[in-house]
């Protein structure tokens, strides 16, 4: 949840303290028991990344609601909505943490009850979605400041999160991250860093049991790319599978260019002529990237699919890609080209459901409750040209509506 998981990622600095270093208003306590220097911190600054530009070369799109908290004007900006949302719900989820209100993270209490810490400042910067912007930021932010931040918040996607947790382990900052789905996150290598993404393998029972509900108990195949993203989920769907019953169950790894006919583990189209020779006309592709470039992963698996006659009502596919890859973009994207469009038409995508979005949670509810100082102190904190002369206000009820729409330009 977008909210929750900004407050839950707030409610760990308190924890942490111990890591931090450099920051104003820091004391130095000596712990009698263990002789040990213990750092401990009154005031936190934090460090937002999120990426506001779009991918160069993709095609501005509708708003989606998944992605989109209520009362924001949704004609306002061309940013995905996911990064202005998300800078409010963190903005939102510090001035719970600072008022120490419990109401929508109950848990928040048991981290802040002997607590002195406030966070005085929120930096939000834009990772531009390209390579290589996003450590310059931090030595820029150490430049400015003269400090480096208690923590650095998301990255979003996969490459600039790995950025930010290289930049932030020498810093010895820690990187705290929700989107990404990063394999080298964690563990002895980034110990500075800590992720919050889906679970694979309830999500794999997630996959298994809708497959259940639509009568397909047995022949799966799971193509996936070799990129460890597909390597991830492959095993966790598997494991489900079986452990649903599932008695034949199919791994299948596709490497770079994937529209080669070469090798059969270089190509969608020889591995799904292996898999129309079998019985099995149950297939859940894993894509690490589906707009991959020089070859579309999605594009070079429709191609194939036409031409082996492999999208029509007797086959099921299920897509799982990337949760910081926007599901409306994917819907964008493949609704642009024929074959892409037919294989989509009728199947699955598989995706965290945050339930911050649906009308009646609790996020909701205290959501409906900001006022236009909120939206105000949100413009100050946004990237300049998403923030400063535009509206993120509130949409007046009588015009929630009718403001889902995009105005076109002239």
């Amino acid at each position: 949840m977008l909210s929750i998981k900004f407050l839950l990622l707030a409610s760990t600095f308190a924890s942490t303290l111990s890591l931090v270093w450099g920051q104003e208003g820091s004391v130095s306590n000596i712990d009698n028991a263990s002789n040990e220097t213990v750092f401990t911190t009154t005031d936190c600054s934090l460090l937002a990344l999120l990426p506001f530009d779009r991918p160069r070369g993709a095609k501005i799109v509708e708003p989606y609601k998944s992605y989109q908290l209520p009362l924001m004007d949704r004609n306002a900006t061309e940013a995905p909505p996911y990064a202005v949302t998300h800078a409010a719900a963190a903005l939102l989820a510090i001035d719970h943490f600072n008022s120490r209100d419990n109401s929508l993270v109950i848990a928040l209490s048991k981290y802040t009850s002997n607590c002195s810490l406030t966070i005085d400042e929120l930096s939000i910067k834009n990772t531009e979605s390209k390579e290589g912007t996003t450590p310059s930021i931090l030595v820029d932010y150490l430049l400015e400041k003269g400090k480096t931040p208690c923590a650095v918040l998301g990255g979003y996607a996969q490459t600039p999160t790995r950025e930010a947790s290289v930049v932030a382990t020498g810093m010895k900052t820690v990187t705290v991250t929700h989107g990404s789905e990063d394999a080298h996150l964690g563990g002895l290598q980034s110990a500075y860093s800590t992720q919050m993404c889906s679970n694979t393998h309830p999500t794999g029972e997630a996959i298994v049991n809708w497959l259940r509900s639509k009568g397909r108990t047995d022949f799966l195949t799971v193509i996936h790319t070799s990129h460890e993203f597909g390597v991830a989920w492959a095993s966790p769907i598997d494991n489900a599978a079986k452990e649903s019953g599932f008695e034949n169950v199919v791994l299948k790894s596709v490497a770079p260019p994937f529209n080669t006919r070469d090798e059969e583990n270089n190509s969608f189209f020889l591995t799904l002529e292996q898999v129309k020779k079998s019985t099995f006309r149950t297939i859940v592709a894993v894509l690490n990237q589906y707009s991959s470039k020089p070859v579309s992963q999605i594009q070079a698996l429709a191609d194939a699919a036409e031409e082996l006659e492999m999208n029509g009502d007797d086959y099921i596919w299920l897509f799982v890609f990337p949760d910081d890859q926007p599901m409306g973009e994917f819907v964008d994207f493949s609704a642009n080209n024929t074959n892409t469009s037919k294989l989509v038409q009728g199947a699955a995508v598989v995706r965290s459901l945050d339930p911050a979005t649906l009308g009646d949670s609790e996020f909701q509810q205290v959501w409906e409750l900001q006022d236009e100082s909120f939206v105000a102190r949100l413009n100050k904190i946004l990237p300049l040209r998403f923030g400063h002369g535009r509206s993120h206000g509130k949409v007046p009820r009588n015009e929630r509506k009718s403001s889902g729409r995009r105005r076109r330009r002239k």
